[in-house]
């Protein structure tokens, strides 16, 4: 094994109790980053500002059916004076988005996947940097400037160990923030910061209503929200929607690429077009630069992009049971959303565990972590696949040009 990889290894291991490093391939060198469309900070405020919207809509009961009406897959969240409390209590801490080389959200996660791997990366490819686990105990800082007691839901996440690692990193870079079950000063009935991966898991938490109570009086703050919308796809095609488009505004459109809800298995295409999905799939490829993506809760689907469709790359055998799929859906209240495509193809450089390098030619994304008051940094993800990361899967550090990571 190469020293790189030696040493990414050794320092996911320590402390957390996993022999479980590095999963995936790394490049030894920065990407560089073309200059963003938005600037990372403006993009962050952008984000915060369209989920308040979103908030605001669903403390007046004014969200669509097809959102309010998606099963939970879970206990429904209880009725409380929680929920009327302002939005900025009752929205995300910590995102990582999906996004284009030059910055076009696709996926917004609470809190998402990579922090541990980006923050090792950091610290064996660039000492000089302070580590996202640094920079994340900073804005955390602003939220609870005297610390806090977390209760992290690991294994609520895609990769436990990672988050095991990222949370020792955070403890042992500002001692201000304790862990339950890895400080004993930090007891489970006292925490004041409630972190899931899922609705799901959050809500069958031992002390879900309680937490709900201390929410509403102000001791505790929730990261995922206990709202089911932050937690499903479908809300992205809100700022687009003919009915909810005036809730939002044109910066708040500008970050996502064209969205849209199923509605009878018809869509509204960006120029106004009624179109059906059967439609869709009998159009010749350059009219099919679409993502289908299950939009709901359902854990079994909403996990790793299992519920993703590429229109242009759909064989004919698949689409009858994809459209029997959505129909049935439809009958269940399981959203659907249509996404306009988003792709970059770049070059990557690999070093391989025994020390050999390759350049490869994959699908680029950019994890963007976002923090409450601003952006916390990027990781480049290059998958031979389109979306979810596989054995082929390559993460590098990267370079913006205006250095805001740093």
């Amino acid at each position: 094994m190469s020293e790189l990889y030696r040493a990414i290894d050794s320092l996911m291991t320590a402390g957390t109790g996993s022999d479980i490093g590095i999963r995936v391939f790394v490049s030894p060198l920065e990407f560089e980053l073309p200059p963003p469309i938005f600037s990372p900070d403006d993009l962050s405020a952008t984000v915060r500002s369209y989920q308040e919207t979103l908030v605001r809509l669903w403390q007046s009961d004014s969200l669509p059916e097809e959102i309010t009406a998606a099963p939970t897959w879970s206990a429904p969240v209880p009725e409380g004076e929680w929920r009327n409390l302002d939005p900025e209590h009752l929205i995300p801490l910590f995102v990582r988005t999906d996004e284009s080389i030059d910055g076009v959200i696709y996926e917004i996660q609470c809190p998402g996947s990579w922090w541990g791997s980006c923050d090792a990366l950091e610290r064996v490819l660039a000492p000089e940097r302070l580590a996202l686990s640094a920079r994340f105990a900073a804005d955390l800082h602003t939220v609870f400037p005297e610390g806090a007691k977390i209760l992290h839901l690991f294994e609520s996440s895609t990769s436990p160990h990672e988050n095991h690692y990222f949370a020792n990193q955070v403890r042992r870079t500002s001692p201000d923030f304790r862990y339950w079950a890895l400080d004993p000063d930090a007891a489970k009935d006292e925490c004041d910061l409630i972190r899931a991966h899922s609705y799901s898991g959050l809500v069958s938490e031992d002390m879900f209503r309680i937490r709900l109570h201390q929410l509403a009086v102000g001791q505790v703050r929730f990261d995922l929200p206990p709202i089911p919308i932050f937690d499903q796809k479908a809300a992205m095609a809100l700022p687009f929607d003919p009915d909810y488009k005036r809730h939002f505004d044109d910066a708040q459109r500008a970050v996502f690429p064209y969205t849209a809800l199923l509605r009878d298995n018809h869509v509204i295409l960006e120029t106004g077009e009624r179109a059906s999905i059967n439609d869709l799939l009998r159009r010749p490829d350059g009219e099919r630069a679409y993502m289908l993506k299950y939009a709901g809760l359902d854990t079994t689907r909403n996990w790793g992009a299992r519920g993703v469709v590429a229109l242009r790359e759909l064989l004919e055998q698949d689409m009858a049971p994809l459209l029997e799929t959505l129909t049935q859906d439809a009958t269940r209240n399981e959203p659907w959303i249509l996404q306009a495509e988003v792709e970059s193809l770049g070059e990557v450089t690999v070093q391989e565990p025994d020390g050999t390098a390759r350049i490869e030619t994959s699908n680029l994304k950019i994890n963007h972590f976002l923090g409450p008051t601003r952006s916390l940094g990027k990781l480049l993800q290059a998958s031979p696949g389109r979306v979810r990361w596989n054995a082929r899967t390559v993460l590098s550090l990267v370079r913006e040009p205006d250095d805001a990571a740093r």
